[in-house]
């Protein structure tokens, strides 16, 4: 299985913590658990692409920092209406679906 997509929703305006995604964590001080967790993905060969769906601009600003370091991130925008805190899970990965082409997203 070769061609397997990666989907990492993130978005702004967390309820419970603010800038959840983003805010420093550990030794990652410059992007968080997303920097975290795009550093750990972009080492696993096997994976063709990473779709990083967010509404959130500091989000997108720690991405554009991984897009040099691999061609494999794709960063989408994710509409509003798939951003709020009462989004169903069915509309998010149908949306994953709209944004890769891959027939094996996790």
């Amino acid at each position: 299985m070769n061609n397997i997509t990666i989907f990492l929703p993130t978005r702004k305006g967390s309820e419970r913590i603010k800038n959840k995604n983003t805010c420093p964590f550990s030794d990652y001080t410059n992007g968080g658990l997303l920097e975290l967790k795009l550093d750990q993905l972009i080492k696993i060969k096997n994976i063709s692409e990473i779709v990083l769906s967010t509404n959130d601009p500091e989000s997108i600003r720690v991405g554009k920092a991984f897009q040099n370091k691999t061609s494999r991130l794709n960063i989408i925008r994710r509409p509003e209406r798939l951003a709020a805190s009462n989004t169903s899970l069915t509309d998010l990965i149908n949306h994953a679906s709209e944004v890769s082409g891959s027939d094996n997203i996790l």
